[in-house]
């Protein structure tokens, strides 16, 4: 049937935040290749964006097209598959350079520690 305004609120408002999130995400990606980074300046709170990209991908639960025919169901899927292809390699790439940063560097910045626990985040949502 119809969808109520509520749901469609919703699903308006969860896709303006997706895709606003991927712009970013690709924004933050172009400045981390684009300038020279000192390897001090990594931290596991980088992997904020590959999780974000990995809600993004629940868009196959809440669809961004109406699911009137086939055609709107593979756009929905392939949209999905996107965001979360891109965060899954951004998590690989950021997990591998922030893991050896902190095995082999000095872990002693009380305010760097915490951020390890995010390392978690983009595995248990990809799952």
């Amino acid at each position: 049937g119809p969808e109520e305004w509520p749901q469609k609120t919703g699903r308006i408002v969860f896709w303006i935040a997706a895709v606003a999130h991927a712009l970013l995400t690709v924004v933050k990606f172009s400045e981390w290749v684009g300038f020279r980074h000192e390897f001090e300046h990594v931290h596991p709170q980088w992997l904020i964006f590959p999780v974000g990209l990995a809600v993004a991908s629940f868009g196959v639960v809440m669809p961004f097209f109406e699911e009137t025919n086939a055609h709107f169901q593979e756009a929905n899927v392939l949209l999905a598959r996107f965001f979360l292809s891109f965060g899954y390699l951004l998590w690989i790439a950021i997990f591998s350079i922030s893991l050896f940063k902190v095995v082999t560097g000095h872990n002693s910045d009380p305010r760097a520690r915490h951020g390890v626990w995010i390392w978690m985040a983009s595995p248990c949502i990809i799952g």
